[in-house]
């Protein structure tokens, strides 16, 4: 009586009927027009096989999947075959893929066809070299990720990063400042927690990896489409949430709760939602063991509502935001007074969101509009405070930004011919700022302003690029961007082009060049200084953009079906970079700081190196990835002279490998079990020395401009793992996971400071081990 009380129970809360098996589905359509694809033959392998075609509008579905991972095949006509691998079928959440296929111009070979799938190639269609597309599921089982996407990437040949406890990353030697963040199709702020003013990483994104659908990640010379950066590009895209059945998604860990859940508004109707929420607990457990002096706490919202309709297009209305803040308490036991660090309260986070509305109208069968309008804000702060002998706390360090944009975007995607397709839009951008920073000047002993800026201004932003399919072989992209900065009046018309050339049913060739040019941060045009008589003027205003010229060449050879070799040689020349004139300061070189000087155009820089992969997807349940990368990263200042970057590292190299095993079944559960280890070797950053005589004098960290980067810091070397016990029930899936960030507790450099209560120079490490033990369940 008892079992059949418990058993009844489960069918109240899990569903009516137990499911011994899982729904796939689907939607196909033409990559370049969006339309329905019917007739398409699916081919599904795995425990069963099994066949189906895709309706007239595209769609296809299989029920009662057996649980584990399966293969689906596409093919059709004239359209290129595309095989999406390694797909795990659980109970819980139904699997839903969206599946873009190209026509190809004349017959070829099988082999070929997969090449292009299977190599990343066509995510995005106009990309030819340095992108790497984002899979959700590396996010959640590659060792180190910790369910972000930001550090997902350090995996990447070239990628390195810099902090075991942040997600901050370098791409190339570049500095993140000339980074782009893009969210269903338009620029956004910062969207990290914890992030400091001026720079682009943080602690964690502020969306779970839950409503992220395939994204893509760009490391240099990217398409037309793709403007105001100069480094790489994130381009994130949110999932539609399931239009025929409500799931649900709840994650418990050390850092907190992450709960999902999606669905349709209504039964039967084609309207759906997706809604995550997350909210950090790391704040109760500093209390709980009694770390009070450190306090950190988060929490976000993101969600992502689908509109379809039979006349006016799709509707898509999604939105982010978050609250970050960590407080650093300082100790009030005056025998604990041996540093600075113990009388110091800090007080630093970001709160942050973006709404947007996105629109596809299709117009025929040969095109379609894509539109969305957004609007995002970003408030960054980071203040400390000195603790007297008098235990009253007296300001010693103020900084607040606070940037907010509205952005309108706009493209037309048309189909000429098998041979001939484009895409040109326009994004049109309204940005607004506000910047203040002051710090305690020991000479007058009180608060002395470093800068105060606040203003607006707008970018125009065009482009147009095609894609030439030339034979069977040979595929020419070719686009042109343009950028204008209302402010003064700069402009840059930037020419992009790329080729993919398939040599051999094995091998392809592929290369790519950009000009890419910049706007700074506002704060910079809108920096005021006073000169003698009084008079405020700003003498950034007319600053020029700075430029990049963009270079790749890559090599790609499938050694077998699931191994892949690849190498990329590029050169990367920076001009026009905001700099000291005579002077070895560079806006190149910015991490997390806006400069408060007068600047020109007088900077350089030179990157150059070659980067190694070698990919081994998931067979028999083994995988790989080793990827490596020797690069030089320099530049010049208005001095002239050629120096390190900050991030001139020379080499870096990953090796990341895991085993998934299918362990013996018990009753009605399957059980799986996986382990992950994944080892960053990297060259040290360069510090530019604190100047003593002077940090003296001011009684806070000054530094030895007249020697920048010279001080040569330790190479890093972190090991991170991860083991993984997922059970799968009828209606429910289960996964049990501890995950170990810095498994051998080395700690990186990440600053010098001068203390001057101790007065001496005080080393900035970075965060030790990292454990996350966690419960996720799907039902």
């Amino acid at each position: 009586m008892k079992g059949q009380i418990i058993f009844f129970l489960l069918l109240f809360v899990f569903g009516n009927q137990l499911v011994l098996g899982q729904v796939v589905k689907g939607t196909i359509i033409d990559e370049e027009t969006r339309m329905p694809l019917f007739g398409v033959l699916v081919h599904l392998e795995g425990e069963l096989n099994l066949e189906t075609k895709s309706d007239s509008s595209g769609n296809f579905r299989f029920e009662s999947v057996p649980f584990g991972r399966i293969n689906l095949a596409f093919g059709v006509g004239k359209y290129q075959d595309v095989n999406i691998e390694n797909i795990f079928v659980t109970s819980g959440k139904e699997v839903e893929v969206s599946v873009e296929m190209k026509h190809y111009v004349r017959e070829l070979k099988s082999v070929e066809i997969g090449i292009r799938q299977n190599s990343g190639i066509g995510q995005n269609r106009m990309a030819t070299v340095s992108n790497h597309v984002l899979k959700i599921e590396e996010v959640e089982k590659y060792a180190g990720s910790l369910d972000d996407p930001m550090r997902l990437v350090t995996n990447y040949a070239g990628v390195i990063q810099q902090s075991s406890g942040f997600n901050n990353f370098t791409v190339r030697g570049n500095a993140p400042i000339g980074m782009l963040y893009r969210l269903e199709g338009i620029p956004i702020h910062n969207p990290n927690h914890f992030a400091e003013i001026g720079s682009t990483g943080g602690f964690v994104t502020q969306f779970s990896t839950q409503l992220l659908t395939t994204s893509e990640f760009f490391s240099g010379a990217f398409p037309a489409e793709f403007g105001n950066a100069n480094s790489a590009v994130f381009d994130f895209k949110f999932r539609k949430g399931n239009s025929e059945k409500r799931e649900h998604a709840i994650q418990v860990n050390v850092f907190g709760v992450d709960v999902a859940t999606e669905g349709p508004f209504k039964k039967g109707g084609k309207a759906s939602y997706l809604i995550n929420y997350r909210y950090s607990s790391l704040g109760l457990l500093a209390k709980t063991f009694r770390f009070e002096s450190i306090v950190p706490a988060y929490q976000d919202l993101s969600f992502n509502l689908n509109f379809p309709t039979k006349k006016m297009g799709n509707f898509n209305i999604f939105g982010i935001g978050g609250l970050s803040e960590l407080t650093i308490a300082p100790s009030r036991d005056s025998s604990t007074w041996d540093a600075e660090t113990n009388k110091t309260q800090r007080n630093l986070g970001s709160n942050s969101g973006a709404i947007g509305l996105v629109h596809y109208l299709r117009t025929s069968d040969k095109g379609y509009w894509h539109s969305v309008v957004a609007g995002s804000i970003g408030k960054y702060f980071d203040n400390a405070a000195y603790l007297e002998n008098d235990l009253k706390l007296y300001t010693r360090d103020w900084s607040d930004y606070q940037d907010s944009r509205i952005t309108f975007t706009s493209d037309y995607n048309h189909k000429f011919g098998r041979r001939h397709s484009n895409k040109t839009g326009v994004i049109l951008t309204q940005l607004n700022h506000d910047f203040v920073s002051a710090r305690f000047n020991k000479q007058v002993y009180g608060m002395d302003t470093l800068g105060v800026s606040t203003g607006g201004s707008q970018t125009v932003q065009a482009y147009t690029q095609s894609q030439f399919n030339l034979g069977g072989r040979l595929t020419i992209n070719a686009g042109l961007h343009y950028l204008l900065f209302a402010l003064n009046q700069k402009q840059s018309l930037e020419p992009r082009l790329g080729f993919i050339y398939r040599i051999n049913d094995r091998s392809l060739l592929s290369g790519g060049y950009g000009l890419h040019s910049k706007v700074e941060d506002l704060s910079i045009y809108f920096y005021q200084k006073e000169l003698e008589d009084g008079t405020i003027y700003q003498p950034n205003k007319n600053l020029d953009l700075m430029k990049a010229h963009h270079g790749v060449l890559r090599y790609m050879y499938f050694i077998r079906p699931k191994l892949k070799w690849t190498t990329e040689v590029y050169m990367q020349y920076m001009y026009n970079a905001p700099a000291a004139p005579n002077g070895a300061f560079s806006t190149m070189n910015l991490l997390w700081e806006f400069p408060t000087i007068a600047l020109e155009n007088v900077g350089q820089g030179r990157n150059y190196g070659i980067e190694m992969s070698l990919e081994r997807s998931t067979k028999k349940g083994y995988y790989f990835l080793i990827t490596g990368a020797l690069f030089s990263a320099e530049y010049a200042g208005g001095d002239d002279v050629w120096r390190n970057t900050e991030f001139n590292q020379l080499f870096s190299y990953n090796v990341l490998v895991g085993k998934e095993y299918d362990r013996e079944s018990k009753g009605n559960k399957q059980r799986f079990f996986s382990w992950n280890v994944n080892m960053k070797h990297s060259g040290g950053t360069w510090r530019t020395p604190v100047d003593i005589d002077q940090s003296k004098l001011y009684g806070w960290t000054r530094y030895d401009f007249d020697n920048p980067y010279t001080n040569k810091q330790p190479n890093s070397f972190l090991i991170d793992a991860s083991i993984r016990f997922k059970n799968i029930r009828p209606n429910m899936t289960g996964e049990f996971s501890i995950r170990i960030k810095n498994l051998l507790y080395n700690r990186t450099v990440i600053n010098e400071e001068w203390d001057d209560n101790a007065q001496d120079i005080k080393i900035i490490r970075d965060y030790g081990m990292i454990p996350l033990i966690g419960y996720k369940v799907w039902f």
